[in-house]
């Protein structure tokens, strides 16, 4: 495994004075492709491996999505998507990570940090969004080997925040998006696709405050995934578990205010991988970035006695 850290164009030179990761992943916004260049020509310099988890608002509004029967959504999603590969295979990164997002369709203010799902009580056909997200993949999968970088989809929590400054707890109001569920991922996995195992937002596939039954879940989820994940975003969750993620950490802080999974459990999670070149990635506040680089190395460290 190897052990990276999250960074944006604006935190990069402060967390690379007090950590040197193995891999980066880099917070990219597509409407900001001009500000990374920097950050870019470093990580190349200092022969740092890095990946992009893409990020863009569809005609300047619209959540990105693959699964959504809004007329043209999926095919704008696929351009602007393509567009970031390709940038991606400019600058040589490892990977491109992106959400297949949700059935229903959401507003999506990047600068503000909002969400709003339109029309929440409205029926979704999850069979037809689904097949459509498989007529997109292997288009997705051609343009992108084409370019020699690696298409993470990653798994995504059943509801969305209304927004996501988590320093607030946002997800005390859920949007009822029902994000991609995670049997889907299965049938990714076994037509060769590979896939971003993001702990919060499986976790979030689930409504339950049963601590056990959630744990259960996710981890049920990695060993059959396995084979097919290359990337895991390390994140816990704080209750109330209602189908939000929350973007808390693996410190020692953060375990001892409940989060989920425990600090025992991750390290079970986590050994699922040990013997791979998985790349492990916490997404914690931006405030706490170094602290959970070095907490999660500490974890990584421990798994020799992991059960």
């Amino acid at each position: 495994m190897k052990i990276g850290v999250k960074v944006g164009p604006t935190d990069w030179e402060s967390t690379f004075e007090q950590i040197t990761p193995e891999c980066v992943e880099i917070w990219f916004r597509l409407d900001w492709a001009d500000r990374y260049d920097r950050l870019i020509n470093y990580l190349t310099q200092q022969h740092i491996p890095f990946g992009l988890h893409y990020w863009d608002a569809i005609e300047g509004k619209y959540f990105p999505s693959f699964l959504s029967a809004r007329d043209g959504l999926a095919e704008k999603t696929f351009t602007s998507l393509c567009r970031t590969l390709e940038l991606a295979g400019h600058w040589q990164a490892h990977y491109v990570n992106f959400h297949p997002e949700s059935y229903r369709v959401s507003l999506l203010d990047l600068d503000k940090h909002i969400i709003r799902t339109l029309d929440q009580e409205k029926p979704i056909d999850r069979d037809a969004g689904f097949a459509q997200l498989m007529r997109f993949m292997p288009r997705i999968r051609q343009f992108a080997l084409e370019r020699n970088v690696v298409p993470f989809i990653e798994t995504v929590p059943r509801f969305l925040p209304s927004d996501f400054d988590y320093e607030g707890r946002s997800n005390v109001v859920p949007m009822q998006a029902e994000g991609m569920e995670t049997a889907k991922y299965f049938e990714l996995a076994k037509a060769g696709y590979p896939i971003c195992l993001d702990i919060g937002h499986t976790i979030a596939q689930q409504i339950s405050e049963d601590r056990q039954f959630l744990f259960t879940y996710v981890l049920d989820t990695a060993l059959q995934l396995r084979d097919a994940v290359g990337l895991i975003h390390v994140t816990t969750n704080l209750p109330p578990f209602n189908g939000v993620d929350s973007h808390q950490g693996v410190t020692e802080q953060d375990f001892a205010s409940g989060v989920l999974p425990d600090r025992e459990q991750m390290k079970s999670l986590l050994a699922v991988f040990r013997a791979t070149d998985t790349w492990l990635v916490p997404e914690p506040q931006m405030n706490a970035k170094v602290q959970n680089f070095r907490a999660l190395e500490k974890l990584v460290g421990e798994l020799g006695n992991a059960n």
